[in-house]
């Protein structure tokens, strides 16, 4: 078998001239303030949230940006050619779903209501690829100790949770969302069973 020996300056500076790395600031420079200007373009909306629509928005740009910057076969006027592309398509949707009902929903999908008057939504929670673990960890993070606190949540379209709580004159028992290790376990009373005393149980 040949031995094999590693070429760092290959790896470290690749086969291009030294003044490839000007052309590469000259680059980066013009992409970087072209996809600026893009997304200011697109408004705050769209840069400040990641739904799914966004998420591929951002793959997109990210390859259209990358590649031009530092791939000399690749000139920058396709890389602005995809972004300006790209940017017209998220405009145009972002239009549409202010202007057609139901397209919002189609494009992205609708909050999912998990929690109802205290009580977990485990079919619906089936349908937002959250654990029941990580939903008592985001009502946990907002200062809340019991699904009786709760009036509804819903996970919206971009993962994150809104929660309403019962009044202070409305709270209900609940399943406690305490980590485990933190709850002793509760005895557990069938129907024929005689309990200590009355008061609620679950």
């Amino acid at each position: 078998m040949q031995d094999y020996v590693i070429d760092w300056q290959q790896m470290l500076f690749g086969t291009q001239p030294l003044l490839f790395y000007i052309e590469i600031l000259v680059r980066t420079g013009i992409l970087y303030a072209y996809t600026l200007v893009a997304l200011r373009m697109l408004g705050r909306r769209s840069a400040g949230e990641l739904t799914p629509l966004d998420l591929v928005i951002v793959i997109s740009l990210g390859s259209a940006v990358g590649d031009p910057m530092f791939y000399p076969q690749v000139p920058v006027l396709h890389g602005i050619a995809v972004i300006t592309l790209v940017t017209f398509i998220q405009a145009t949707i972002i239009n549409l779903t202010n202007r057609v009902e139901g397209i919002e929903a189609i494009i992205k999908g609708q909050p999912i209501r998990v929690i109802k008057e205290g009580v977990l939504d485990v079919n619906r929670l089936k349908d937002t690829n959250m654990s029941r673990e990580e939903v008592f960890m985001a009502l946990r993070q907002q200062g809340y100790e019991s699904l009786g606190q709760i009036e509804r949540m819903y996970i919206e379209t971009d993962g994150k949770p809104s929660v309403y709580p019962f009044d202070l004159g409305a709270l209900r028992p609940g399943l406690p969302i305490k980590p485990p290790r933190d709850i002793a376990t509760p005895p557990i009373y069938h129907a024929r069973d005689r309990v200590p005393a009355a008061g609620q149980y679950s």
